[in-house]
């Protein structure tokens, strides 16, 4: 899943909440310089780094759940199909 950020100057950026390594204050708190994994730089939003926090987190919620959801279909397909195998 990915998440739009816009930076400091309007420019779109497109990030997926599992690769971030870092969030640092700037300008007092109420800008954010973002670190992505293999992006080889940071970019700077204009929002405080805890809103940046909440919109990552709640995006790697989503990721987690959509995981929980894959993973208990497949355990349903699994239990189906060793029933059918068991009834032979």
């Amino acid at each position: 899943m990915f998440i739009k950020i816009t930076d400091k100057r309007g420019r779109e950026r497109w990030v997926n909440p599992l690769y971030v390594k870092s969030l640092t204050p700037k300008a007092g708190g109420s800008e954010t310089d973002i670190e992505v994994s293999n992006w080889g730089m940071k970019f700077r939003v204009g929002q405080p780094p805890e809103e940046i926090a909440m919109e990552l987190n709640a995006a790697l919620l989503n990721i987690q759940s959509a995981a929980v959801a894959v993973a208990t279909e497949e355990q349903i397909a699994q239990q189906r199909a060793a029933a059918a195998a068991a009834a032979g």
